[in-house]
């Protein structure tokens, strides 16, 4: 870090004392702010990310040693402590103090200001030197070891959950064995198994099985089988009575149950921040676990389908003067650093941040070395355009990047990561005055989020207004979503999914409203195909809407029996969906036409299901 991002706090009573110090500090290229009572000292500690206390032991109401003992609980970091005095000269009260505060140097009063400028600057040499963001070394094409990777993960979480696809991965690459804890913004706690750096066991908050409708998309068994299944008196669980019923092989059951566990896995990605925890733990050897090949193709649907691309740049662009190298696009090979990778004319993100993100993964694409930093002002003045449109469509937690439940620590984290990106302070003087502006506004977005937050009262006012907005919002939307999916199952699919296309504008998260906005957008014209299947997250393609929006996918594709397998799938899963009846119906005309065979199947499922079909058929 370099040396102007040292921040250092002075707390001093006498106004002489202080003032000499912080120009002393100032002079030497460091930030330095001074306070006259342990109240301002703790003020600031809430605010800033602060490398070094220096700190006198005569204070008003708080003595120096009780006041760094109560900072050293509030920050996320560990500052270098320094304590002096003019009163406590005694070597036992010395000695008591550095011990309850880990105190580096005890100074005596009068201060010699070069002696104690001099012993700051050694002890804050290894942060000064330190010019790398820790999580940057999950893409470095050396990966760290196991230990460091559980350092790294103790150390910097929370992080957000945009870095658990390359955790998982660099953790399967290891022999480690132990449970890692994830806990969402929301609260949910999920827990993740590895044996030998293997993945053997998910266990999230949702108790939904997939069993059924994963049996049948392996071919295993026809959805008619699984509705004798779940017809069934006898009790135990689905795939039990399958094999009972001789309808499922034993040996599927792995097959079964290790795509289970990739969806429960898959379910942890929630966005946002993330917390994580880390505990060695001894297991027996697991029946299965899941298949690295099968770990990467899930990562790959990961970045399609649950990663947005405004996540993907912004967590980028924080690494913006750091070399790319690697296969990071597919038609730049010569390394260059992300803001000029991000900036260049061939770069699209649509097209190439899924591609550029998915290789840094996989550790094909790969960070390196700190480059020399550019002014290109047109590439940060359309950052911050960026980000001043999307602040407004956000909270005050997603513009700091925590989770609703964020500690102090996390915030005061979260605001000195900003606050080093987008302190208008920091601008190069050369900078045009439109950027200064821009900047501003978007450092004051950034610092109402952090002073709302960090007061209690403030956050409580502002958290429930939130939650009755949210509430609000989702009541009032609600009878839009059910008109649309009456619309969509009656043959009015393009006023549907302009209906289901504002719901996801407005960012409400109806369940399968994705799926169900695909399924209409299929079913018009090409304006509303801009959504695809592979954008559905995996664990929610177990679904009737996800089925019936495949299935017609198919049908246009003309793949009638898969189609035929999707419309069956749909209507075991939701055997009110009249649509599902509906489109096995026409497949009767429309596979007729030229497949004698699959028109006496077609016509066999859907009498089987639905009784004979009249003079009219479909």
């Amino acid at each position: 870090m370099k040396r102007n991002r040292l921040h250092i706090l002075i707390v001093e009573d006498d106004p002489s004392q202080g003032k000499s110090l912080v120009e002393a500090f100032t002079r030497a290229g460091y930030q330095a702010t001074w306070c006259q009572s342990s109240v301002q000292a703790l003020t600031q500690v809430q605010r800033a990310e602060f490398h070094a206390l220096l700190v006198d032991c005569m204070l008003p109401k708080m003595n120096g040693v009780d006041l760094v003992e109560e900072i050293l609980k509030m920050g996320v970091n560990k500052p270098k402590v320094f304590l002096f005095s003019g009163i406590f000269k005694d070597k036992k009260f010395i000695k008591e103090s550095i011990e309850r505060t880990g105190a580096m140097e005890f100074f005596d009063k009068p201060l010699d200001l070069q002696q104690v400028l001099a012993r700051v600057e050694d002890a804050l040499r290894s942060e000064a030197l330190d010019d790398e963001p820790p999580l940057l070394s999950l893409y470095h094409a050396e990966p760290p070891t196991s230990g460091d990777l559980v350092r790294l993960i103790e150390r910097e979480s929370p992080m957000s959950s945009i870095h658990l696809p390359v955790i998982f991965r660099l953790l399967q690459k290891t022999q480690i064995t132990g449970e890692m804890t994830l806990i969402n913004a929301v609260g949910d706690m999920n827990t993740i198994g590895f044996w030998e750096g293997k993945i053997f066991s998910v266990r999230t908050p949702d108790k939904d099985s997939f069993f059924g409708g994963l049996a049948v998309s392996f071919g295993f068994v026809s959805p008619d089988d699984v509705m004798e299944a779940l017809k069934s008196p006898s009790k135990g669980l689905i795939g039990q009575k399958l094999i009972q019923s001789f309808a499922l092989s034993p040996h599927a059951i792995h097959v079964i149950m290790e795509e289970q566990l990739a969806l429960r896995l898959s379910q942890t990605l929630h966005g946002g921040v993330v917390s994580l925890q880390w505990a060695p733990k001894k297991y027996a050897t697991p029946d299965f676990a899941l298949n690295p090949v099968r770990y990467e193709s899930l990562a790959t649907d990961w970045v399609h389908s649950k990663l947005t691309h405004d996540e993907i740049r912004s967590q980028l662009l924080l690494w913006g003067t750091f070399q790319m190298q690697g296969d990071f696009h597919r038609d730049l090979a010569d390394d260059m650093s992300i803001n000029d990778l991000m900036s260049h004319a061939d770069f699209d993100d649509k097209r190439d941040l899924p591609y550029l993100f998915n290789n840094m993964i996989k550790g094909k694409a790969t960070i390196g070395a700190r480059g020399e930093e550019t002014r290109n002002f047109v590439f940060l003045e359309g950052r911050l355009d960026k980000l001043l449109q999307d602040y407004k469509e956000q909270n005050f937690f997603q513009i700091l990047g925590v989770g609703e439940k964020a500690q102090t620590n996390e915030l005061n984290k979260a605001y000195a990561e900003l606050k080093e990106y987008f302190d208008p302070d920091r601008l190069p003087k050369d900078c045009p005055p439109s950027l200064l502006v821009k900047c501003s506004k978007v450092f004051q977005q950034i610092q109402n989020a952090y002073e709302t937050l960090s007061d209690d009262i403030r956050r409580n006012t502002y958290m429930l207004q939130q939650q009755n907005r949210r509430a609000q919002e989702m009541l009032e939307y609600e009878p839009v979503f059910r008109a649309a999916i009456i619309e969509l199952q009656e043959g009015q699919a393009k006023e549907a999914a302009k209906k289901f296309q504002s719901l996801i504008d407005r960012k409400l998260e109806f369940r399968e409203l994705k799926s169900y906005r695909i399924w209409a957008g299929l079913k018009c014209d090409r304006n509303f195909k801009d959504i695809t299947l592979d954008q559905v997250p995996p664990e929610e393609r177990h679904s009737a809407p996800y089925m019936m929006a495949r299935g017609v996918y198919l049908k246009t594709r003309r793949q009638y029996q898969k189609a035929l397998e999707s419309f069956r799938s749909a209507h075991v899963l939701d055997p009110r969906l009249t649509a599902a009846k509906s489109e096995m119906k026409k497949l009767i005309a429309e596979a007729g036409k030229g497949n004698k065979d699959l028109l006496s199947e077609v016509t066999s499922v859907v009498e089987n299901l639905f009784g004979k079909i009249g003079k009219r058929g479909a």
